[in-house]
């Protein structure tokens, strides 16, 4: 049967079948609804769909000879009435997705809504979400389902036959749904319509949904609420609303290795943007997020310890009391030196160094510096110098410097077992003639900070090259005269008895 199929196909093809299929199409729409004609539509459309699965030039040519406003004209007679029909035209939309081409707009978005409003098909709705989903990929569409009001419609769809929900089937296409609504939020604009100054019914529904029996409707608002939390100014409205609160008690009731790992990474994530906004901070300090979350530590999924990192480096930026307890955890100390060492996640990697370095640089505390120092954390801080980029290489300067000024006695060793001075001479090799002036200060700052040990001193002057990257700095047009006199002053000191 496939083969008598696959040479009809090829017949049609050659005998030009798309212009004919189209013309029988439109022939058929422009009796309306002749009973012969809604038959003709039936049979038309279920052979346009055979004729295009995996032909994607047909499918090009297609959209080119407007095969979209051709449905969209079956779908404005059948689309409520003719089941068979309407499943054949949005197997053929999906088809037609596959060709990459956005082709959404207006029209059919409006003939989508009235479908979704009004089928009791369980199959024809989850078509419809699917192809409303794979379209909203675009920018563009997200901002045009977001005005055709598809958020809301969704939400009064999930809410009315979300109980009901029960089955493996309907629960997919409840999970559809909500994945979509998500996708739209993940767009600027339309998230900011859907907030609306926090007034939006989407976002007031889904903020709700935080306190939702229904694991699906939960994890749904969650998700939701880190796409609003986007923005300095919603994130601080939040907090004011005590939405942190919420995510806080979702986080101790879900805080093993044993919990959906999808619901605690979208906690995290809301939480860590919630964190950002520098008057948030001590609030959600003050009600308990180091304490909440250090739980979490115990669970060794990657993307969690990556959100996990990076939320606790986030919430202590300028909290020197809370970067001063979290550094003085030495279990987490340990467990930030051993992530420092994971290759095979470079963001948990990237995000435990710097966790090291914020602890040492709001804190500017001895008691943090030795912890970090006894567990090993230095030789990574070293390491970080030589970060791909110029924020992680500031941070190392900036924590090895503090360093060297609190616990000299202690880092020196560290310094010299780690070949400072090679790393130095590459820094300065690499990165001198290109980054921002503030950071080659810091740099030789950290220089100046060591050469006070004769010990250092004498490991720098073993350093063959350095003395080569000292005087080629010096020739760098963005050096200021200022930083000159610096690096000659470190050259003298170097070069003295």
């Amino acid at each position: 049967m496939s083969i008598i199929l696959e040479n009809g196909k090829i017949m049609l093809k050659k005998k030009d079948g798309l212009k004919y299929i189209l013309q029988m199409l439109k022939r058929a729409t422009d009796l309306k609804n002749i009973e012969s004609a809604n038959t003709l539509r039936r049979v038309a459309s279920g052979l346009l769909l055979n004729f295009l699965v995996d032909q994607e030039s047909l499918q090009q040519q297609a959209l080119e000879e407007n095969i979209i406003q051709v449905l969209c004209n079956i779908l404005e007679i059948d689309g409520v009435t003719a089941k068979e029909t309407v499943t054949h035209i949005l197997l053929t939309l999906g088809v037609l997705n596959d060709a990459n081409v956005t082709f959404l707009d207006e029209r059919l978005t409006k003939i989508i809504v009235n479908i979704l409003s009004n089928s009791t098909s369980l199959e024809i709705s989850e078509m419809c979400l699917e192809l409303l989903y794979d379209q909203a990929d675009d920018e563009e569409v997200k901002l045009l389902l977001t005005k055709a009001n598809i958020p809301e419609l969704l939400l009064k769809l999930i809410e009315t036959h979300g109980p009901k929900c029960t089955s493996e089937e309907t629960r997919s296409v409840l999970k559809v749904a909500c994945n979509l609504i998500i996708l739209i939020l993940t767009g600027d604009n339309s998230m900011n319509i859907l907030y609306n100054n926090g007034k939006g019914t989407v976002y007031n529904n889904f903020v709700k949904w935080l306190d939702s029996n229904d694991e699906d409707f939960q994890v749904t608002a969650v998700l939701a609420v880190g796409n609003f939390a986007r923005t300095y100014t919603h994130c601080k409205l939040m907090v004011e609303q005590d939405i942190h609160k919420k995510l806080l008690q979702l986080i101790q009731k879900n805080d093993s290795k044993n919990s959906d790992i999808r619901f605690q990474h979208a906690l995290l994530s809301a939480l860590h943007n919630l964190v950002i906004p520098v008057d948030n901070k001590p609030i959600i300090l003050k009600d308990g997020l180091i304490d909440i979350l250090y739980p979490m530590l115990d669970i060794p999924t990657f993307p969690i310890v990556f959100k996990l990192l990076g939320t606790l480096r986030i919430v202590i930026d300028g909290q020197k009391e809370a970067a001063v307890s979290l550094g003085k955890k030495e279990d987490l100390i340990k467990r930030a030196v051993v992530w420092c060492g994971i290759d095979d996640h470079p963001g948990v990697q990237g995000e435990a160094n710097r966790l090291l370095a914020w602890l040492i640089n709001n804190s500017r505390d001895k008691d943090v510096a030795l912890v970090i120092i006894k567990y090993g954390g230095t030789q990574y801080l070293i390491k970080m110098i030589l970060a791909e980029h110029a924020l992680m290489q500031n941070e190392a300067i900036l924590s090895l410097t503090y360093l060297a000024t609190m616990c000299p006695m202690q880092f020196k060793n560290a310094l010299i077992e780690n070949n400072i001075g090679h790393v130095i001479c590459r820094f300065l090799e690499e990165n001198a003639s290109t980054l921002e002036l503030p950071i080659i200060y810091n740099m030789f700052s950290f220089i100046d900070s060591i050469i006070k040990s004769d010990i250092i001193k004498q490991h720098l002057n073993n350093t063959t090259e350095l003395t080569t990257a000292l005087k080629n700095v010096l020739d760098y047009k963005n050096i200021d005269s200022t930083l000159k006199e610096k690096i000659n002053i470190i050259f003298n000191t170097l070069n003295s008895s």
